[in-house]
């Protein structure tokens, strides 16, 4: 069988903030058909790897390849149609109404008049019925909580039918049944639908569930790269995260590990040794 298309990579690449080196040299690829997370501590880079990607920020060092092809050669507008990035904080005018939020989705797809086709207006209706936000379509986006309003900025990325979905904290102000439907959603799109997702998670317990492949940066690096097991009881894993957390084998997806909060300490004693033994 063929192997997937790699629809995002980045060689050697090494970003900065002015004097502040942020990225210092990273590989890394996604292909068609993988859900990817990132993982890491604050301040780690995970973001600017986003903002990189769709070239928000210029390397100091490498380059990014998109569906193939540099970065620098891609025209916008048709960029726009094969991939789309969710920041964190999704900037959305607070007058907008969420249908014409998710209608926004479309617009690299709209003619020279910016007028929706039948398609469009489809895709639209559809999404806004997946992300359960119909009883919302008329309220204005200053108007709604925090999850509404990160149901509505999904709604607009997915209604966007990209290829590659770049998403930075998705379930961020969701309730738990909206962040395993959200990320179910991001995984089928990639299981079933062959595009490709590069999100950063920072509930490992997620990252772990939904992930083909987890990557731990730490100082601007890789640290690993592989599947949740193999990362989660890396001992670069144990080196970040230490005692503040336990990896416990799961008996019904031993492939895919719990993570718990380290125990408290009491009477002077440590968390040391709680987790089990890192494997190589």
């Amino acid at each position: 069988m063929d192997a997937a298309p790699t629809l995002l990579e980045m060689r050697n690449l090494s970003l900065s903030y002015g004097d502040h080196m942020v990225i210092r040299d990273i590989s890394l690829q996604v292909c068609a058909g993988e859900f990817v997370s990132l993982v890491g501590p604050n301040g780690a880079g995970k973001s600017t790897l986003l903002r990189a990607a769709v070239g928000l920020i210029r390397p100091v060092a490498g380059e990014v390849l998109l569906f193939g092809r540099p970065l620098e050669e891609w025209n916008r507008r048709k960029l726009a149609q094969k991939l789309t990035l969710l920041p964190q904080h999704a900037p959305v005018p607070e007058l907008y109404t969420v249908e014409e939020t998710v209608r926004l989705g479309r617009t690299p797809f709209l003619g020279f008049w910016g007028t929706a086709g039948s398609r469009d207006r489809g895709v639209i209706e559809k999404t806004i019925s997946d992300f359960e936000l119909r009883d919302l379509a008329e309220c204005r986006m200053g108007e709604l909580s925090g999850g509404e309003f990160q149901r509505t900025v999904l709604a607009r990325a997915f209604a966007q039918e990209p290829e590659l979905l770049l998403v930075d904290e998705p379930t961020a102000y969701l309730d738990i049944h909206h962040q395993i439907s959200t990320l179910h959603r991001l995984h089928n799109s990639a299981h079933r639908d062959g595009k490709a997702v590069l999100a950063v998670l920072h509930d490992l317990n997620l990252a772990s569930t939904f992930s083909d492949r987890i990557i731990l940066i730490a100082d601007g690096r890789v640290l690993r790269d592989g599947d949740p097991e193999t990362v989660l009881f890396s001992p670069e894993f144990a080196r970040i995260y230490g005692s503040s957390v336990r990896i416990l084998q799961s008996p019904d997806t031993p492939r895919r590990p719990l993570v718990l909060p380290g125990l408290p300490e009491t009477d002077g004693a440590t968390n040391d040794g709680i987790r089990p033994q890192a494997r190589d």
